[in-house]
């Protein structure tokens, strides 16, 4: 499914670059036998544990190992180092590390992925800004963006939880020299392995309305917290129930 409102020019690329590959009708989709993930917290952990529900040889990584007993206890092969992880050759590997650290880890995994073999991916909540960091490293070929639109206000492993994605819709992102094959992978993983539904889209359509839904309310929240703070006569406004689904 593609998004309407997407870059005419992008889609008409992508149609061209892809056009003698053979398209997979749904009921042949699989989910990867092996997926990767970087980073154990309520995301990554989460991941791991719904996939691993569904059968899925699942590693990971996490920058610190403090949540490596109890993942392991749930069937999730932990390594200590990034670059074992990567050695690993994984169908999948999904970057679940937060923004600011995918130069690093894309820097560490540059030299040691192998493309052919494993399709790289994210869960982070802008595409566009990481494609120009994948793109920057040389690993544009082997890439999808992706983004779960699910969460909460926790953070961490303590905070992992399978049913995070109970009915989740995932956004998939590609640009012009996206492989259609990688797109039918990560598909995979989501539809089979994660049992969620996804659109497809470019980065910057899915940016733009991620913003609206998403990272403006964030915004609105946080100024109006800030006037509610500075206002003298405060006290009834923190005595009053919230309104329920409010950011």
């Amino acid at each position: 499914m593609v998004d309407p409102d997407m870059h005419e020019e992008t889609v008409k690329q992508w149609d061209r670059d892809n056009a003698g590959e053979k398209h997979i009708a749904p009921e042949g989709i699989e989910c990867p036998k092996h997926v990767a993930i970087v980073g154990l917290g309520l995301i990554g952990g989460s991941l791991a544990r719904r996939l691993r529900e569904s059968g899925c040889h699942v590693s990971a990584w996490n920058h610190r190992d403090h949540p490596y007993a109890n993942a392991r206890a749930a069937g999730i092969d932990c390594k200590d180092t990034l670059e074992e992880l990567v050695r690993e050759d994984p169908d999948v590997l999904v970057l679940c590390n937060p923004l600011m650290a995918m130069p690093e880890v894309l820097g560490t995994i540059k030299p040691l992925i192998n493309p052919d073999k494993t399709t790289l991916t994210d869960v982070g909540s802008v595409k566009a800004p990481v494609r120009a960091q994948v793109r920057e490293v040389g690993l544009l070929d082997c890439y999808v963006g992706a983004h779960p639109m699910a969460g909460n206000e926790r953070s961490g492993w303590v905070a992992a939880d399978p049913s995070l994605f109970d009915d989740a819709l995932w956004a998939v992102t590609f640009g012009p020299t996206t492989q259609y094959r990688r797109v039918v992978q990560i598909a995979g993983m989501i539809t089979r392995g994660v049992r969620n539904t996804m659109i497809v889209l470019d980065d910057e359509t899915h940016d733009r309305e991620a913003s609206l839904i998403s990272h403006m309310p964030h915004v609105v929240s946080t100024a109006l917290i800030n006037e509610m703070s500075n206002d003298p006569n405060n006290a009834i406004a923190r005595h009053c129930p919230p309104v329920p689904g409010a950011t």
